[in-house]
């Protein structure tokens, strides 16, 4: 999961130069690259930030008198305890610091900072408190004057905790409540002597954190504590003791970090859960029985790249029938963002979509004509589709796929690996293969166009560095024919953290634009951030295992279909800052919708079931409990409940206008129009598969292009003589149609309104307006319509 460091330095490209005045904390910050004091000489700074959040200052400047640099630093997050502001000065300098804590009241702290690397601790530099969101300063001044060219030089490094992990040191309860490392230590639920922890009590549950004071975690510490579900060691742990963490059930994932040299017998033995490791590639000595018991962790999931013999360690889990042979491998990364190797080819699995440990070489798949590479480019054998079941890791020989939907309809594939060597994934490359559950893109894909469409078991994502095009992947449109189908389920996606234009900002589990903060893609397991702005279309459509949203003040626009499909939603908060509501974005779902009651923009009806916007009172969303249009509407925006549950639906006279594709693919059996209505918009009942009878009020005077088209049990129509205009296609493809009432006052009727109306044997009809073909309807014979005009 990519993790970022909450503090960001946002500056121009050139530094705010400034002078200081003695006995005044600070001067006006002039947005300048340059400035002259009264009596002083120019001194022209430049400053720039590299990727890694550093800032410099200039390593060459002439002073005439005493001077200050301002370096005005934008803090996102809160500040904790273990937090640092790295200086390092070529001189000894006076370092001045102003901040505002949540109230923005300024204070400043001043120290003296000696020639070479000084650490503010935060508890020092900013008193305890906490900053969020507000301007942080930091000033460097009392250079004397002089000549600086050449040895004035700092780097100063503003990092969350030290840079070393973006959550304080501590427990994650399953409860969500957090306990502080030092807490553990007093309440005795953690015991520690000279960094060294050496036992723990047994019934700790969750996420632990471990402090980076810790050096070595001694034998049995951590053991025989099956509640933790997750471990972060430090970087500061240079030792891991005889089984430290054995028995604990728990956890699927262990990473131990480069920093550790030695690791002790038995130290995950029985993690009967473990599913994935990292060991340090450095580590030359690994004990045989280091995973001894661990059932379901394969050799292909032990990711160690070092010279120690023994692999996997005492691991029993499913492996490959290679041995894990690394011969014509591919690179890929697992589920906890590192480099695994595995050999390109098939992996083969069981009737429960489980690697059954048979395994196919990828010379194996092309001499059995599996495939087939020219110059780089791979063709598909398609009458291979059905036997093409479990895990594909595509060979790096392969630069491109020969067509578009090269793997479309692949339905026993449940995962694959895309190298790198391949740089665009064609539009329909893996479509409709619905066991696929896991894709990992290799670092050197450039871009994507809806290759995944309508596979709706996908639920896990790994985009790499070099993805920097996304297209219309998960934008795709939902419209024309056809059922709705939640095309994605995701509830893991990865971003690499060096993408230059996608972020998974604070862990969330999303896919975040980061030029605009706009939230492209989310998960099951999304909790929106608070720095995200936008919400994009289709951004979490299908995710059936999502039960609330919560979208923070701060977010202006959400997208149209945003939640569509989100069968466990039960609540959805829209707080007063949204000011632009795509249509659809509670369709398909069960949401309770609350908005804020100073939101200018929007409404809900007083059964919270529905979305109105305010200026038109018009019908944005609604739920699946909408049957009735609440009273307060006038218009029914277009989509407003395309692919709707509910089975009946009543619209009221105080509605005077049905928009364009208004009830696309609902559920609907029947529906109530009444009086007040004056059009019906272009596909605003299409492909209501459903719908037996529709009322229409005497108030109707136009139904517009495609209406009603693919309403394949609607039997019979009857259209009031209030109708003038009727557009093309308007009844297409209602093959269970046999009799129509057409209205006598009819002005215009498109030629092909009942184009595939193969069922209609009687039109009802006295007006002047006539048809060769009778609108479409060939089978048809047009009788006299007796109903008032």
């Amino acid at each position: 999961m990519k993790r970022k460091k909450f503090l960001t330095a946002l500056l121009s490209a050139a530094m705010m130069l400034t002078a200081i005045v003695p006995g005044t904390a600070f001067a006006d910050e002039l947005p300048m690259n340059s400035y002259t004091a009264a009596g002083q000489g120019s001194v022209i700074c430049q400053a720039s930030v590299d990727a890694n959040f550093l800032v410099k200052l200039p390593v060459a400047v002439t002073l005439n008198n005493d001077q200050a640099f301002s370096m005005p630093v934008q803090v996102s997050g809160d500040l904790v305890k273990g937090d640092t502001v790295t200086v390092t000065p070529a001189a000894s300098v006076t370092m001045e610091y102003m901040t505002a804590d949540t109230d923005h009241k300024k204070q400043s702290i001043v120290g003296t900072v000696s020639a070479g690397k000084t650490e503010f601790p935060f508890e020092e530099l900013f008193n305890g408190n906490v900053v969020k969101d507000a301007s942080t300063t930091v000033m460097v001044s009392g250079l004397t004057a002089g000549t600086w060219q050449g040895q004035l030089g700092y780097e100063i490094n503003l990092n969350k905790n030290g840079g070393k992990k973006t959550e304080s040191a501590g427990l994650y309860t399953p409860s969500n409540t957090f306990v502080a490392w030092d807490d553990l230590m007093s309440e005795g639920k953690i015991v520690v002597t000279e960094n060294k922890i050496t036992s723990a009590d047994k019934s700790l549950s969750g996420r632990l954190n471990i402090s980076d004071e810790i050096e070595n975690i001694g034998d049995n510490s951590l053991s025989q504590t099956p509640g933790l579900t997750d471990v972060t060691i430090p970087d500061t742990v240079t030792s891991i003791g005889d089984s430290a963490f054995e028995g604990d059930t728990g956890l699927t994932t262990i990473k131990v970090p480069d920093s550790v040299t030695s690791i002790g017998n038995g130290a995950f033995k029985d993690c009967t859960n473990l599913k994935y490791a990292k060991l340090p590639d450095k580590l030359t000595d690994i004990p045989n029985n280091v995973f001894e018991g661990d059932s379901t962790l394969a050799k292909d999931n032990i990711i160690y790249n070092g010279t120690a013999s023994g692999k996997p360690w005492g691991a029993t889990g499913t492996t490959d029938s290679t041995g894990g042979s690394t011969s014509g491998s591919d690179s890929k990364k697992d589920d906890t963002g590192d480099v695994q190797t595995q050999a390109a080819g098939l992996y083969g699995v069981n009737e429960n979509s489980e690697l059954d440990g048979s395994f196919t070489s990828w010379d194996e798949l092309v001499n059995d004509g599996y495939f087939t590479i020219e110059n780089g480019e791979l063709a598909f054998n398609r009458s291979k589709r059905s036997d093409l079941k479990g895990k594909l890791v595509i060979s790096n020989k392969v630069t491109s796929l020969k067509e578009n939907n090269a793997f479309d309809f692949c339905q026993n594939l449940t995962e694959v690996y895309i190298p790198g060597t391949i740089k665009t994934i064609e539009t329909g490359s893996f479509s409709n293969d619905s066991k696929l559950s896991k894709v990992t893109l290799g670092d050197g894909v450039e871009s994507i166009d809806r290759a995944f469409s309508n596979c709706s078991n996908l639920s896990y994502l790994y985009i790499p560095a070099s993805l920097t095009d996304l297209g219309t992947t998960f934008t795709e449109e939902i419209y024309g024919s056809g059922e709705y189908t939640p095309y994605y389920n995701f509830d893991t996606i990865i971003v690499d953290d060096n993408n230059p234009v996608y972020d998974s900002r604070e862990n969330c589990n999303a896919i975040i634009q980061t030029s605009s903060n706009k939230l492209l893609v989310g998960s099951n397991n999304t909790i929106i951030p608070d720095t995200v702005t936008q919400i994009g279309e289709f951004a979490f459509r299908g995710r059936t295992s999502l039960t609330e949203a919560n979208i923070p003040n701060g977010v202006e626009y959400i997208g149209a279909y945003a939640f569509l499909g989100c069968t466990s939603l039960t609540n959805i908060s829209i707080p007063s800052s949204v000011s632009l509501i795509g249509h659809g974005i509670i369709n398909r779902t069960n949401a309770t919708v609350t908005i804020n009651s100073n939101n200018t923009c929007y409404k809900n009806n007083t059964e919270n079931n529905a979305i109105i916007e305010t200026t038109e009172s018009k019908l944005i969303s609604g739920n699946n409990s909408l049957t009735e249009i609440p009273a307060e509407v006038a218009k029914i925006g277009e989509y407003a409940l395309a692919f709707s549950q509910c089975t009946t639906l009543s619209i009221p006279s105080s509605v005077n206008s049905i928009g364009d594709n208004a009830f696309e693919k609902a559920d609907f059996t029947s529906v109530t129009i009444k009086k007040g209505v004056t059009s019906i918009g272009s596909y605003a009942f299409a492909y209501c598969k459903k719908l037996t009878s529709v009322a229409i009020p005497d108030s109707i005077t136009r139904i517009e292009y495609g209406a009603f088209e693919d309403c394949t049990n609607l039997s019979e129509f009857v259209m009031p003589n209030s109708v003038t205009v009727i557009g093309e296609n308007a009844f297409n493809d209602c093959y269970s149609l046999t009799s129509v009432v057409l209205s006598n006052n009819l002005t215009s009727i498109g030629d092909s309104v009942f184009y595939g109306c193969s069922s209609i044997t009687t039109i009802y009809y006295s007006g002047s307006l006539s048809s060769d073909t009778n609108w479409g309807a060939t089978n048809a014979t047009i009788e006299a319509n007796n109903t008032v005009a």
